[in-house]
């Protein structure tokens, strides 16, 4: 449909009464006519539109409600729990009339066995915890730039956990973080990130685990596919 036949036309027509004629003022919208105005259309479907999950719930490891509280294997969550948070964070908006703190999802976890000591070794059982997940395993970036394109078309599952460098000068094996990716900009190469460090909403590129001049492809050494089913 083009434009000229998207504009409503005002127009009158006469029907037969049992004295003569009666007019009726119609407005027409392509090939329908609305008695009185014709409602707006709709408008066109937007492509090309980038999945964004930044209105998600946002926990952070260092709450000090649980920072102290062990997950799994004698470790508490503010010294190591940022993986266990990201699939709080998760779990929470697949199930979002339930209450699933970071310490309830660590019990829910431990119960399934998807610990291996303070480890989430056991990924593929996360989904026994919370049906409302699926693991579509792991993806790793270590000696490559991360695919940006992959990144952005898996966020149609929902957000994405992603590993960095808690310390940029180090290598991930050294320095392991988990952050949970909301949206991506392809053309700057850059990501918003939930950061369950502090629970903070920011932009990956400008945060401590780039230095200057890094974009999201040189940050990102890998993915842990955990699904919104």
């Amino acid at each position: 449909m083009n434009a000229a036949q998207n504009t409503p036309q005002r127009l009158a027509i006469a029907f037969p009464d049992g004295e003569g004629f009666t007019w009726h003022e119609f407005t027409a919208t392509g090939n329908v006519l609305f008695l009185g105005e014709a409602p707006d259309p709709e408008p066109e479907a937007q492509e090309n539109i980038e999945p964004n999950w930044q209105d998600i719930g946002r926990y952070s490891q260092n709450d000090p409600l649980w920072k102290d509280l062990t997950y799994a294997g004698g470790t508490t969550f503010g010294s190591a729990g940022c993986f266990v948070v990201c699939v709080a964070m998760l779990a929470q908006a697949s199930e979002p009339d339930a209450l699933l703190t970071p310490p309830e999802v660590a019990r829910a976890l431990r119960d399934a066995v998807a610990f291996h000591g303070n480890l989430l070794s056991n990924p593929q059982r996360i989904p026994d915890a919370f049906p409302g997940l699926s693991w579509a395993g792991s993806v790793h970036y270590r000696t490559e730039a991360a695919d940006m394109e992959y990144i952005a078309a898996e966020l149609v599952n929902g957000p994405v956990i992603a590993e960095v460098a808690f310390d940029p000068h180090k290598r991930p094996q050294e320095s392991q973080h988990f952050v949970l990716i909301m949206s991506v900009d392809l053309e700057a190469d850059t990501a918003m990130i939930a950061d369950p460090w502090d629970g903070e909403l920011k932009e990956l590129t400008t945060s401590r685990y780039a230095l200057p001049g890094w974009k999201a492809s040189r940050i990102i050494t890998g993915l842990r596919l955990v699904r919104l089913a």
